[in-house]
């Protein structure tokens, strides 16, 4: 594959279910003091993984029209970033009741495959690649948006 905005856009959509376990509200408040229902926590991933799809999409075109890019510097400056902020806001997030575990292993999956991508970010060429498990457990839990569910 050649590097492309819609590698940068597949890979993006696919790594995305490390926001499954994101969220946030409109005040910038990323924690939560109770468990959130299934529902709502699936709600509130998917909409954060469309947030994160969208600026790796609007950062990939500008980023991919400019002669001479680098995908690697796309890869460290934008990707990698936007994920793990992604990641770093479920630990903030109260899972639903009975699920902690599930999304435990989701967030562990997709953190070890974005790991990868920091140490190689060549494997961002292979799309879904590093994140398939961590893809495939975001839409065995139900989410949407996120791990391309």
């Amino acid at each position: 594959m050649h590097w492309t905005r819609t590698a940068a856009c597949a890979l993006a959509a696919a790594a995305c279910l490390g926001a499954a376990a994101c969220g946030s509200d409109d005040n910038g408040d990323s924690s939560s003091t109770s468990a959130l229902t299934k529902q709502e926590f699936i709600a509130q991933a998917d909409a954060i993984c469309k947030k994160g799809n969208q600026k790796v999409d609007q950062e990939g075109q500008k980023f991919f029209t400019q002669k001479g890019a680098n995908p690697e510097e796309f890869v460290k400056k934008v990707f990698v970033p936007t994920i793990q902020d992604e990641l770093d806001d479920v630990s903030a997030l109260m899972p639903p009741a009975g699920d902690e575990e599930e999304v435990q292993n989701l967030i562990d999956a997709a953190q070890q495959a974005l790991d990868k991508v920091k140490q190689d970010p060549s494997l961002f060429e292979q799309g879904q690649g590093p994140f398939k498990e961590a893809n495939q457990l975001a839409a065995d839990y139900g989410l949407k948006e996120c791990g391309g569910g």
